[in-house]
């Protein structure tokens, strides 16, 4: 993502721009340093607003593990399975989401676990488990972002999940609604719709979209087969990706609608573990740069900077 070549030199220059007084303050300028230097990622995507909330001393990382949870001991009982092998020699995968907007259509708290069967001997990322999942439960929906590759990491970043629906009361995707208008007045998105902007913009946008709410139309539409909302405004077709979740939302904001997106005002933060017991670990990489181990399990929780996996899960009916 070319937007963040520019973000890595303002903020090394300004960790490094410091005066012989804080150097003398020791460890605390030490530590404030370190903070200043380090870049936070969500998703494997460098996250600005998180960046600097860190350096500041107002956001700490996740948990790296939790304990005496529920989701400690996910088991295959009870779990529906998407399965895509064509052979015998076969692992098992588990795909567990949980929504934090207080919505309880069963009892309990408001996660889901999929399980997934995949042939061995193939190499399977976490983005394409959603894909499948998606595709297979007509009550998913799955906001993804082609985000392409980082000039200044070299780190192949792909796709962000940018938010997830899910309709209790019926085999359909959840009705989503897009307010471009707000997107255009973002501060924090650096993504232009005028085409009469100077192009490539700063950020590498190569130009603007011509008709972006019938893209928009498109993309929901085209979703409604596949559950997953191919976001229209990405880095293969403009040289930039627009992060812009946090302004898709529900049409009818009812109780048996799960849907929630975001990146600036929250995020869909990504756990993992490679065995059914075990703390999840709060993961460093995006879906498209985890490879599925036998028996890992994969966790998504909707957080405003602190969510964690506890609770209890219930298997989603397909």
């Amino acid at each position: 993502m070319k937007k963040f070549f520019g973000f890595f030199v303002a903020l090394f220059v300004s960790a490094v721009a410091v005066s012989c007084t804080d150097q003398e303050k020791g460890e605390d300028y030490s530590s404030t340093v370190e903070r200043q230097k380090e870049i936070v990622k969500a998703q494997g995507h460098p996250h600005e607003l998180l960046t600097r909330l860190h350096s500041e001393g107002k956001w700490e990382y996740p948990q790296a593990s939790l304990t005496a949870t529920p989701t400690d001991s996910v088991t295959f009982d009870g779990l529906q399975f998407v399965n895509t092998a064509t052979s015998a020699n076969v692992d098992t995968a588990v795909l567990i989401i949980k929504w934090t907007d207080d919505k309880e259509w069963t009892v309990g708290d408001s996660i889901l676990a999929w399980g997934f069967i995949f042939n061995r001997a193939d190499t399977i990322s976490s983005e394409k488990m959603l894909r499948e999942v998606a595709a297979a439960d007509q009550r998913l929906s799955v906001l993804l972002l082609n985000s392409g590759i980082s000039v200044s990491t070299k780190d192949t970043l792909n796709y962000a999940v940018g938010g997830f629906g899910y309709n209790y009361a019926v085999r359909s995707r959840v009705p989503l609604s897009y307010d471009l208008e707000s997107v255009k007045k973002d501060p924090s998105i650096n993504f232009t719709f005028d085409p009469g902007a100077e192009f490539p913009t700063p950020y590498g946008q190569t130009h603007a979209p011509k008709d972006p709410e019938a893209d928009i139309d498109a993309a929901i539409e085209e979703s409604d087969m596949t559950g997953v909302i191919e976001h229209p405004f990405n880095y293969d077709v403009y040289g930039y990706a627009c992060y812009d979740f946090d302004w898709w939302s529900l049409r009818r904001n009812v109780s048996d609608y799960h849907w929630q997106s975001g990146w600036y005002t929250g995020y869909w933060a990504f756990y993992v573990k490679d065995e059914l017991t075990g703390g999840f670990g709060y993961s460093g990489a995006g879906a498209s740069q985890r490879i599925l181990q036998n028996r890992s399990v994969d966790g998504w929780v909707f957080s405003a900077w602190s969510g964690d996996m506890s609770g209890n899960y219930t298997p989603a009916v397909f």
